[in-house]
Parts: structure tokens; sequence; C-alpha cells
């Protein structure tokens, strides 16, 4: 499992392989990168209860539509600094 590709590891508290991806593929080390990012965003830089509420949580489903309407919006997206979240359309 660990001999070829890029491979995500968590550390603390305990060692543990969570995410594979293939070297064959030429974006595999950026998709690994941004999941490191991805999971340091969500686990590590913030508080993951106020983050991310219950899956039901009418406040998050309208996040997650705005976002979408953004995104498909056909404008030029403008990302937050960390590139976790759109933030407007030009």
């Amino acid at each position: 499992m660990y001999d070829d590709g890029w491979h995500v590891i968590m550390c603390e508290p305990k060692v543990l392989h969570v995410a594979s991806f293939p070297d064959s593929h030429e974006n595999g080390k950026a998709m690994a990168y941004d999941y490191c990012d991805f999971l340091n965003n969500k686990y590590c830089d913030k508080n993951i209860n106020q983050e991310w509420p219950k899956p039901k949580n009418k406040k998050r489903l309208e996040y997650h539509a705005e976002q979408l309407m953004l995104l498909l919006s056909g404008g030029k997206v403008v990302w937050s600094e960390d590139g976790d979240e759109v933030i407007g359309v030009d």
C-alpha cells in the first residue's frame, strides 16, 4: 500500500494512514496537498463543532446552496485566502 503514490498520514495522537493518491496521475501530488489542507482546516485549525454543525442544520444547507449558486453564476469566482470558500464573483 505504501510503495508508490502520495500518502496522507496522521501523526498525532497516533500514526494512521488516512488517504492515498496515485503517483501515476499527473495531479496526484497536488491532490494530496489539497487533501492535507482540507483536513487541517476542518480538524486542526478550527473548532470542528463550530465550523461543521450537524448535517440537518438549516444554516449549513443554506451555506452550501449559496456556494453552489456562486460557483454556477458564470462569473469569475473569488476564493477565500485558504481557497476553501467562494467569497464572491466578479
